[in-house]
Formats: C-alpha cells, sequence, structure tokens
C-alpha cells in the first residue's frame, strides 16, 4: 500500500483544507452558523448538499490548525493545504493573518495569485502589506478587490485609505471605491473623481465612475455627466455612458439630440455617426456630409473629431471609393484629416496604388502632409524612392529640411550610393558639400573599427 501514499496525503490535505475552513469559527465563541430559513433563500454555495455544522466544542481552534499543518511536510503538500483553507476561510481574518505568517515571501505570491478572494476579509492595511509582496503584475487587480470590499463595509473610511494607498496602486484603490460608491450616491462618486488631482488618474476613475452609472441608471447617469463642469472630463464620461445607454434604449440617442448643447450634442452626433458608418459606408458619409454642412457649430466639430476614423474606416472598406468620397468633402479641417488618415493607412497597406492616388492630388498644404508622412515610411528601406517624394513638397523650407533628413540617414548607412544620388538632387552645391562633410566623420570612424 505504500506507493499509494503520495497520492492519499493530497487528498486529504484537500479534505482538511475544505473541512477545516467550513466549521473554524472566527474565535472560540463565534456561534454555529445559522441554516438558511424558509423566509432566507439559501445562497448559492449553500444550495444542494449542505453541511451541519460541527457542535461548538468539536471545531479546531487556531493552534489545532496550525498544528495539523506541522504534520505534513514542508512543500508541495503542506502549500496545498493552506491554499484549500485559505480558500474556504470566509470569517476568520485572525486564521488567514496566521496561516500567512507561516508562509514563505514566495509561497506567499503563490497563494495570492491563485486566489487573493481572501484578502478581502482582511485588515485593509495588512491586506495591503501581503499584497507589496506581489510581482507589480499582480498588485493592482488584489487591491482593487480589497478596496471593493472594504468599500461594502465603510464606504466613507475605504475612500480615505484608497487616497492613502501608496501611489502605484492608488488608482485602482479609488477607482474600487468610487465604483462601489455609485450604487448608493452616483452624484457624488462623480463629484470626487472629479476632486482628483493628477489628470490621467482624474480622466481613468471619471470613466469608470460614468459607465458603473449608466449600468445602474443610463438616463441619470447621463444627466449627472451634463453636469460636469470641465468639457475634457464631461466629454470622457459621455463617451462610456451614450453607447451603453444606446444599446439598451436604441431611441435614446435621437431623443435627446434636439435639446443638447456643447460636448453633449457632438458626442451624440459622432455616436451616430459612427453607428451609420458602421451600417453603410454611404449612408455614413452621407450623414458626415449633412454635418459637415451644418450651420450647427457641434454637428461639425463631431464630423472633425471623427476625421480620423472616417479616413482609417476607408482604408480597410474601399480606399479608391474613399479617397474619391473624401475629395467631395468641402475644404476645410475635415478633408484634410480624414485625407491624411486615409493616406496614411493606405500606403501601409498598398503602397503602390497609395502613391499612384498621392500622385493625382492638387499641390497643397494637405498633400505635403501627406507626402511627408510618405516619406517618413519610404526613407528607411527606399531612401531613392524617399528623395523623389521630397521633390514634391511645395514649402521650400520644409523640402529642403526633410531632404536633408533623408539623405543625413542615407550617407550614414552607404555612404558611397547616397553621394552619387546627392549630386543629382535639387540642393545648392555649397549644402550638398556641407551634408556629405557632416556625414563623413561617421564613415571614416566605422571604417577604421
Amino acid at each position: 500500500m505504500r506507493p499509494l501514499l503520495p497520492v492519499v496525503i493530497p487528498a486529504t490535505t484537500l479534505v482538511l483544507g475544505i473541512i477545516i475552513g467550513k466549521y473554524l469559527p472566527s474565535n472560540p465563541d463565534a456561534p454555529a452558523p445559522k441554516p438558511p430559513s424558509a423566509q432566507e433563500p439559501a445562497m448559492p454555495s449553500q444550495q444542494g448538499n449542505t453541511h451541519p455544522a460541527l457542535p461548538k466544542d468539536k471545531r479546531p481552534s487556531r493552534d489545532k490548525v496550525l498544528a495539523m499543518a506541522e504534520m505534513l511536510p514542508e512543500g508541495p503538500q503542506r502549500l496545498a493545504f493552506f491554499e484549500n483553507l485559505l480558500s474556504s476561510v470566509k470569517d476568520n481574518p485572525e486564521l488567514i493573518t496566521a496561516i500567512l505568517a507561516n508562509l514563505t515571501p514566495e509561497q506567499t505570491v503563490k497563494v495570492i495569485e491563485k486566489d487573493s478572494g481572501f484578502l478581502t476579509q482582511l485588515d485593509p492595511e495588512a491586506a495591503l502589506a501581503w499584497i507589496a509582496q506581489m510581482p507589480d503584475s499582480a498588485r493592482n487587480g488584489c487591491v482593487e478587490k480589497v478596496a471593493g470590499a472594504y468599500a461594502q463595509r465603510d464606504l466613507a473610511a475605504a475612500y480615505t485609505w484608497a487616497t492613502q494607498v501608496p501611489e502605484g496602486l492608488q488608482l485602482d484603490a479609488i477607482k474600487s471605491v468610487l465604483v462601489q460608491m455609485t450604487a448608493t450616491d452616483a452624484p457624488g462618486a462623480m463629484q470626487k473623481a472629479l476632486l482628483i488631482t493628477d489628470l490621467n488618474t482624474r480622466s481613468y476613475v471619471v470613466q469608470n465612475v460614468a459607465h458603473a452609472s449608466a449600468a445602474i441608471d443610463a438616463p441619470t447617469a447621463f444627466q449627472i455627466a451634463l453636469g460636469i463642469a470641465d468639457p475634457e472630463m464631461q466629454k470622457l464620461a459621455l463617451q462610456k455612458i451614450i453607447p451603453f445607454w444606446a444599446k439598451d434604449d436604441q431611441e435614446a440617442v435621437q431623443r435627446m439630440l434636439p435639446q443638447s448643447t456643447g460636448p453633449a450634442r457632438i458626442e451624440l452626433q459622432s455616436y451616430l455617426l459612427t453607428q451609420k458608418l458602421n451600417e453603410s459606408g454611404d449612408g455614413g458619409m452621407d450623414y458626415l456630409m449633412t454635418l459637415a454642412r451644418s450651420n450647427v457649430e457641434e454637428d461639425l466639430k463631431a464630423a472633425n473629431q471623427l476625421g480620423g476614423s472616417i479616413g482609417r474606416f476607408w482604408s480597410h472598406k474601399d480606399p479608391a471609393a474613399g479617397a474619391a468620397w473624401l475629395g467631395r468633402l468641402p475644404e476645410g479641417r475635415l478633408r484634410s484629416v480624414s485625407t491624411e488618415a486615409l493616406a496614411e493607412s493606405w500606403t501601409n497597406s498598398d503602397p503602390i496604388a497609395a502613391s499612384a492616388w498621392i500622385n493625382t492630388l492638387t499641390a497643397s498644404e494637405d498633400k505635403d502632409w501627406i507626402v511627408l508622412n510618405l516619406v517618413d515610411k519610404l526613407q528607411h528601406n527606399d531612401p531613392e524612392a524617399a528623395v523623389v517624394w521630397v521633390g514634391q513638397v511645395q514649402n521650400v523650407g520644409t523640402r529642403e529640411a526633410v531632404c536633408h533628413d533623408v539623405f543625413d540617414m542615407w550617407l550614414r548607412k552607404d555612404y558611397a550610393a547616397a553621394a552619387q544620388a546627392l549630386q543629382k538632387a535639387d540642393v545648392p552645391e555649397e549644402t550638398k558639400a556641407q551634408w556629405l562633410e557632416e556625414a563623413k566623420p561617421t564613415v571614416d570612424s566605422s571604417a577604421g573599427k
């Protein structure tokens, strides 16, 4: 029977951990768990086969549990015992602390990474001390759990604690507490989020609070967002609320549009335009043309805001058709941004076809930016082609500066070929000599190595 021992011990470890965790009280005098009554439906973990509570005088003490652990050999079996016990302990922070104190730092990390739920039963400061031992990648998720559980017990205290958590973990702690707060005081949660000093943290928390509020009551969340004074923060909140609201109430956006102004109207129109583009390229572009010709300032801003998205949309759908569509747009920022975005995406996917289209564009500042983007992509692998494209840049100062950048890189990579091409370039002779001299020391030093 001895060969079976390695199998029997882990099974015993599992059973002991579960049984002891289920029946060990928070303190020696704690009453037995009350079985669910007819008026109190059993929780999922209580339904089905339930185990009667052990008599009070037969429940093992904390010391006895630890003594039983000592009977197991140091290593995987003993660690498995503690893992199973920790996953079963629901109301005994004293035992949790005692178990963690008996683990090495490496074992603590393994246990917490496997199941960090028990940390929510500890005092937040104690939990934070254990979390500090973990790898950076796992800390934030654990802090978020602890903060959320603390907020359920004492919202005000949890918020104060979250603001004092070390900087690297503070963002997730505050977010978790304020998201929890939205269930009872959504306006208050948003107000606290807006008071956060750090811009990146404030933006992140505002978006999460807005999404949590919309999940509870989207129309109310929308009204809360309208009360945000900071246009950028209001925009971020609305971008989370509007899609969530529209998912459950497709007419909500159309209903709110006529009475909306400022950032709210911009975001509502942006959402509608995105939806129409997803449904039909032609329908989306017709709606875009309507916005671009609107006398309402917010409608034009909504169109401009999505210029980059529109260009990328056409680059994936049908670049040539997109180029024709964008050519029909009135001159202005929308046409510039969307055309540049189309060119950038198209040159990545099909540089030959994109180059042919760029050649047909009328000389303008917009074309200069498109050509410069193409040159930036070409100069690393095809500097000769990049030099040809630089010649199409209309602005003299820009053309010479970019031409210098291309030749400087080329000369340092292949001095002979670049020097030969430079002789044919439309650049003053003294400038050519200067560029050759600038690159020559690099070539000499590398040759001597």
